[in-house]
């Protein structure tokens, strides 16, 4: 069932991007998300601006679905 779920917190895709303009992030921008579960977040923001993004997460299904995910859809352009 959770293979399904896009964000992995109790949250909306609207929130998220607000958390966007409050964090000032643009184009160049490197981002760090500790826990970033299958990299939903990244990906988000990925196939909107430019930049340098590491997700890390302690579960493997996890990264490997991030991994896919990605490849599937490759995003705008991450430097």
């Amino acid at each position: 069932l959770e293979a399904a779920h896009g964000p992995q917190n109790p949250t909306t895709p609207e929130k998220m991007d607000a958390l966007v303009g409050y964090c000032g992030i643009t184009d160049g921008t490197r981002v760090l998300e500790a826990g970033c579960g299958k990299a939903w977040f990244l990906r988000r923001l990925a196939a909107r601006l430019r930049i340098e993004a590491t997700g890390i997460d302690i579960n493997p299904n996890f990264i490997a679905m991030a991994r896919r995910a990605l490849a599937a859809e490759p995003p705008r352009g991450v430097v």
